[in-house]
C-alpha cells in the first residue's frame, strides 16, 4: 500500500490532492484542463505503477494499478459522492479491459437551465 501511495504522491502536482479511499483504493484530485490531459496523466501514473511488480513475487498475479477518470462538470448538479462513483465505475471497467489500465467515465449530465420567474 505504501508503495502505491508513494507513486501517487510523487506524481501529484503542488495544487493536487491524494487520499486513500479505503482498502487498496486511492484518489488523486487532478487539476487537468481536459480529458486528454487527464488521460495522459493516468497513463504515466499506471506506467509508473509497473514498479509495484517487485512486490508480486509470492502472489498469483502481478501487482499494478487501474485508474478510473471522472471529469468534474461545473455545469452539473453532481455531488462529490456521484463524482467518485463515476470514477469507481470507470476504474472497474479498466480492470476488466486487459488492453487498458485506465478508463474515462462518461460525463455527468448537465443541470437544466434555470427557469426565470415571470411576474
Amino acid at each position: 500500500m505504501r508503495a502505491a501511495a508513494n507513486i501517487m504522491s510523487d506524481s501529484a502536482e503542488a495544487d493536487e490532492m491524494v487520499g486513500r479511499i479505503g482498502g487498496d483504493e486511492f484518489a488523486l484530485w487532478l487539476s487537468a484542463d481536459s480529458a486528454a490531459e487527464a488521460e495522459g496523466r493516468a497513463k504515466r501514473l499506471t506506467e509508473q505503477a509497473g514498479a509495484l511488480a517487485e512486490f508480486s513475487e509470492d502472489l498469483p498475479a502481478t501487482l499494478g494499478m487501474a485508474a478510473g477518470i471522472a471529469l468534474f462538470e461545473p455545469d452539473s448538479n453532481e455531488e462529490i459522492d456521484d463524482l467518485f462513483a463515476r470514477a469507481d465505475q470507470a476504474m472497474y471497467a479498466a480492470k476488466r479491459d486487459p488492453e487498458r489500465n485506465f478508463t474515462l467515465a462518461p460525463l455527468a449530465e448537465k443541470a437544466p437551465p434555470a427557469q426565470m420567474a415571470t411576474p
